[in-house]
């Protein structure tokens, strides 16, 4: 079950995303009337797509996903998001609808921030205006890597590409409890799930990988990268 209640304050948290630390002192008193701290479970659903984007979401804590359903229920994961984060769907200011899912992958703790007390701030604040748009702008910077992965890239390269993202960028160690399933590590490599386990299968006899249940330790990082550039 979902966990909702306002706790602590805005001026006192630690875990702030990079754009909320460009705030004044009374910007953030300001933000703290127009937001709740929740924590999620694992898989629920944060906000859906095609719905109406009422909120912008700030990640303190945990890892989620961003997934793009089409309507032959057919899923994409676009991208791992870990906290501190700001997620915000490009729709707030196009046509006030959420263009993807956020799904907590990890527990997840967040603060929901009410979209027109965010987007005062944007229009009165230009250093919190700035920063968020370094974070946006290094967010789809991603994702044109990402695209190239999936378009480029050979079975082998994507999931490498994976496992690199998740040791990297998202736990910052060789050794990870991996939080896809092999059914949504096909969702983010574009491959079917007997594929992801016939590679990873493959990078363990060839010690590249260690695995224990979800446990993944990358043994040879230089090899993994090889494959990953050669694709």
């Amino acid at each position: 079950m979902i966990n909702i209640h306002q706790n602590g304050n805005c001026l006192e948290c630690d875990k702030k995303c990079s754009a909320f630390k460009r705030l004044l002192s009374e910007e953030l008193n300001y933000i703290n009337q127009y937001r709740f701290h929740i924590t999620y479970k694992k898989g629920e659903v944060i906000f859906k797509q095609n719905t109406p984007a009422s909120n912008v979401i700030s990640i303190s804590r945990g890892v989620a996903k961003t997934t793009f359903e089409d309507k032959f229920n057919k899923n994409l994961i676009l991208s791992l998001i870990k906290g501190p984060s700001l997620v915000v769907g490009p729709g707030i200011y196009v046509d006030n609808i959420y263009h993807f899912t956020l799904t907590a992958l990890t527990e997840v703790h967040a603060c929901i921030i009410d979209v027109l007390a965010f987007k005062k701030l944007i229009r009165e604040n230009s250093d919190f205006a700035e920063q968020y748009i370094s974070e946006m702008s290094v967010r789809a910077i991603r994702n044109y890597q990402r695209t190239f992965c999936l378009t480029h890239k050979q079975m082998h390269g994507r999931v490498a590409d994976a496992l690199l993202n998740l040791s990297q960028n998202i736990f910052n160690a060789p050794e990870f409890e991996m939080p896809l399933t092999r059914q949504e590590l096909g969702e983010y490599t574009g491959l079917t799930k007997e594929s992801v386990s016939r590679i990873l299968t493959k990078f363990r006899d060839d010690q590249l990988i260690q695995m224990d249940g979800n446990i993944i330790e990358i043994l040879n990082m230089d090899k993994m990268i090889t494959i990953s550039e050669n694709g």
